[in-house]
């Protein structure tokens, strides 16, 4: 795909993420693709990521997602709820597939790991298809199609909100990707620092003896980059050009800016999760590191959350996240604790600053700025 070709999708952003590396992005990219279409009837076909430094703006075309909920609103029609019940039951066994994982690879020498590397990443994607994916997706229909049978959305949502509620994702990120990106770096003489920088299909081709590892000057050039898919040859493809890059991120960004009203105050507009009012002291938390700044009464500010965060989530007077549905951990965990909720507001931890004041309007989906500096 031509730069110009890029320029041309009617690309918003879809979600950010901190600490992730290309090998991730590069699994994401293939498996919503090719299993989760297989499984639930509808996948992505484009879908960019711009990667800079640790952060990660996952890019999608509106009509291309727009397309995907259809195909997948169709499919769940179709299909009998005994195929979802035989879905989830198989989601179910992913702690187990997780720890089982884990153990193997622990126990694996240097060899093993590159021989059995295609049955480590076919795990990998087995725990991000059905912990992840499948129930974000699945949700995030039930939220854009009405005409979901009763029995089914019933199903779906009960089941989907369970898996959201937990994550494996940490633990593959900690004992099972620093294994591999160690081994790589050993065998095949590429820093450690960069081993994250490879894609999947850079790795299958390097332990299979297809292809050497890239240049060091390229691995590093990939901490500032533009990530898709060439759905032509199934693997991922990088532009370096910091134009293409920042106009990407210009135009994504410039969609989403706050409102003002009509006194002059700022404005971010999001979904209810759980309805209140409440006026308190924003705090950005992005990580468990970044818990010990929360006080009882503070609103929490987060991309997303998770049952790490818990400790912070128990103090917080209400919780405002850039992403999220009906079934997502904030929404589930708000519903719990009855504390005001707002989910998708795409750009709180942008234009929010630890200190500034807010008005939490979760009754209407409203963040009001009252003393803050926006950006």
């Amino acid at each position: 795909m031509a730069d110009k070709e890029i320029l041309s999708v009617d690309w918003q952003l879809w979600i950010q993420r901190k600490g992730l590396d290309i090998f991730s992005v590069s699994l994401f990219h293939i498996e919503e693709e090719g299993l989760l279409r297989a499984v639930i009837g509808g996948g992505t076909s484009k879908q960019l990521c711009v990667c800079e430094g640790d952060d990660y703006l996952f890019i999608r075309s509106t009509s291309d997602f727009a397309q995907m909920y259809n195909d997948i609103a169709a499919f769940i029609r179709k299909q009998p709820l005994g195929y979802f019940e035989k879905v989830f039951e198989k989601a179910r066994t992913m702690p187990e597939v997780t720890r089982d994982l884990i153990k193997r690879v622990s126990g694996y020498s240097d060899t093993e790991v590159v021989e059995n590397f295609q049955n480590i990443t076919d795990d990998i994607m087995a725990v991000i298809l059905y912990n992840t994916s499948i129930p974000y997706f699945l949700l995030s229909t039930l939220e854009t199609h009405a005409d979901i049978p009763p029995a089914h959305y019933d199903l779906l949502m009960r089941e989907s909100e369970k898996l959201r509620a937990t994550s494996l994702f940490h633990d593959l990120m900690t004992s099972v990707y620093g294994r591999i990106f160690d081994v790589l770096s050993r065998r095949f003489g590429v820093e450690r620092a960069h081993a994250s920088f490879l894609s999947v299909e850079e790795m299958a081709d390097m332990v299979n003896g297809k292809a050497a590892a890239p240049s060091a000057n390229e691995l590093v050039a990939r901490e500032k980059c533009v990530v898709w898919m060439d759905k032509t040859q199934n693997r991922t493809l990088f532009s370096y050009d910091e134009g293409l890059r920042e106009e990407i991120k210009e135009r994504v960004w410039n969609q989403l800016k706050p409102r003002v009203d009509a006194s002059g105050a700022s404005l971010l507009k999001g979904n209810t999760a759980f309805g209140g009012k409440v006026s308190g002291a924003v705090k950005i938390v992005t990580s468990a590191a970044t818990m010990a700044k929360m006080a009882r009464g503070d609103i929490l500010v987060a991309h997303t959350t998770n049952p790490s965060l818990m400790q912070a989530i128990s103090l917080a007077g209400a919780i405002v996240t850039d992403e999220g549905g009906i079934g997502c951990h904030a929404a589930i965990v708000a519903r719990e604790l009855k504390v005001p909720c707002i989910i998708g507001t795409r750009i709180a931890t942008q234009v929010l600053h630890d200190g500034d004041m807010v008005e939490v309007d979760a009754n209407n989906g409203v963040v009001r700025i009252i003393k803050g500096i926006v950006t």
